[in-house]
């Protein structure tokens, strides 16, 4: 009997030693994913393409990239091609009043036309970092109707949450004909409480969203 109680005492204990090492070795190995995910995130927000990168055709999805532009500036870009004359993206795109009803996470936006040309556009847009945020930006247009060339900029700084809310839209046709658009989206933003990787890596996920959403609209507005 003492035997027998000693060998189950024994092999208790080697449980309980492959237990107390296994638990270790488990909590090492998801430490080690853990950090391979927050390097990973931190190279995607860092790390820069130096020339623009664009989709051909309208069955081609969106392109989205981290680019540094000419000037040093890292912003977050994508574009996509729209079979719809420039004329009509652009009305799209310059509708800001409207985008609140076509454009995803924008859930209020006034737009006011100020004296200098420029629109002073306002709201609130909802963040997948888990907030809403409201903004304001003055957008300054530039427009070569005879090209189908069109651009919207903006430029803010410590603007609410923002540090820096700094973007555009550009809208050219793909070749003479001025038949179909390519339609681009630039975004450098820096908001106080995030570091920029993080906003970033948010940017790249949910820019897409917005200019597929900008395409459709434009395709409406084509079709009416």
């Amino acid at each position: 009997m003492s035997t027998d109680a000693t060998s189950q005492a024994g092999a208790a204990r080697s449980k309980l030693g492959r237990r107390r090492i296994f638990i270790p070795v488990f909590l090492l190995l998801v430490l080690v994913v853990i950090v391979a995910i927050a390097g990973a995130a931190v190279v995607r927000g860092e790390w820069a393409d130096s020339t623009e990168r664009n989709p051909s055709s309208p069955d081609d999805e969106t392109v989205t990239q981290l680019w540094r532009k000419p000037n040093g500036n890292v912003v977050v870009r994508c574009a996509i091609v729209v079979d719809a004359p420039p004329k009509d993206v652009w009305a799209a795109v310059s509708d800001y009043a409207r985008y609140d009803k076509f454009l995803p996470d924008v859930s209020k936006v006034e737009a006011t036309p100020e004296k200098d040309g420029r629109v002073l556009v306002a709201g609130v847009v909802y963040s997948r970092l888990g907030n809403e945020l409201p903004f304001e930006a003055l957008a300054k247009h530039a427009a070569s109707p005879d090209k189908g060339e069109y651009t919207a900029a903006w430029s803010e700084r410590d603007m609410n949450a923002f540090k820096l809310n700094r973007g555009s839209w550009s809208v050219t046709p793909i070749d003479k004909t001025q038949r179909q658009t390519l339609l681009a989206c630039t975004l450098q933003i820096e908001m106080k409480d995030y570091p920029n990787f993080v906003v970033r890596n948010v940017l790249l996920v949910q820019l897409p969203a917005v200019v597929k959403a900008m395409r459709d609209e434009s395709l409406r507005r084509k079709s009416a």
